[in-house]
C-alpha cells in the first residue's frame, strides 16, 4: 500500500484541466484499485455542500481515489498532519499546476519533512514529470534507500524496511558524532554495521520467492 499527497489550487486553473492530471496519477498509481491511499486536506463533501460550493472537485477525488485520509479540521487543512502521515508511511507528494497560495505552503512543509515531490502540469499526459529529490541522510545512504527491488506493494515494503533501519542508523551516527570516547564510537559503529546487515536480510525476506 502506498500513500501519496496531492496538492493543487483552482485559483486561475480549471477543474476540468486539473482532472486530466488527476486521472493520469490515479491510473499510474492504482488509485481506484486500493493500491494507493490519498492523504489530503480538501473540504469533505458535506462541508462543500453546506457552503454551497460545487462538488465537482470532491466528487472527482472520491471517484479517482476512493481510499483517502482527510486531514481537513477546524475549517482548514492540517498540512502538518498530512506531511507527518506521508513521512511515517514512506509516502510522497504530487503537486499539480501552479505552486501558489496553500500549495506553496504545503510544498514547504513537505520539504521540511524530507519528502520527495513530483511536479506535473494541468492536462498532464502521464509522460515524464519533474521530481525534487532531497538529500539523503547518512542512514538512508548506508541502506541504499534509492536502490529498490520489485514493483507495487513489494517496492513500498522494501522502502519501509530500509527507512526503519536508516532511522536507527542515523540515531547511532548522531550519538557517535557527539561522543569523545573512542570505545563508545566503536560501539556505535558496530551497531551501524549490524543494522546494515539486518536491512539486507529484511529485503531478502520481503522479496523471497519460493
Amino acid at each position: 500500500m502506498r500513500y501519496i499527497g496531492i496538492s493543487f489550487s483552482l485559483k486561475g486553473q480549471d477543474i476540468a484541466d486539473m482532472r486530466v492530471s488527476l486521472e493520469k496519477i490515479s491510473q499510474q498509481l492504482g488509485g481506484t484499485t486500493g493500491d494507493t491511499i490519498l492523504v489530503h486536506g480538501f473540504m469533505p463533501r458535506h462541508v462543500v455542500v453546506e457552503k454551497g460550493f460545487s462538488t465537482d472537485l470532491v466528487d472527482a477525488l472520491s471517484e479517482l481515489f476512493p481510499y483517502q485520509i482527510n486531514c481537513y479540521a477546524d475549517g482548514k487543512p492540517n498540512r502538518e498532519l498530512m506531511a507527518k502521515i506521508l513521512k511515517e508511511q514512506g509516502g510522497e507528494a504530487w503537486i499539480v499546476g501552479d505552486v501558489i497560495d496553500g500549495v506553496k505552503e504545503e510544498e514547504s512543509i513537505y520539504m521540511e519533512n524530507l519528502l520527495n515531490i513530483n511536479y506535473v502540469d494541468t492536462k498532464w499526459d502521464g509522460v515524464g514529470y519533474g521530481r525534487k529529490e532531497r538529500e539523503l541522510t547518512y542512514g538512508e545512504s548506508r541502506v541504499g534507500l534509492t536502490f529498490n527491488h520489485g514493483e507495487g506493494d513489494i517496492y513500498y515494503q522494501v522502502r519501509a524496511a530500509k527507512q526503519t533501519c536508516a532511522k536507527a542508523i542515523d540515531q547511532m551516527n548522531d550519538l557517535r558524532a557527539a561522543s569523545e570516547s573512542d570505545e563508545y564510537k566503536e560501539l556505535c559503529t558496530i551497531a551501524v554495521r549490524k543494522l546494515q546487515s539486518a536491512q539486507m536480510d529484511m529485503v531478502k525476506a520481503i522479496t523471497w520467492k519460493d
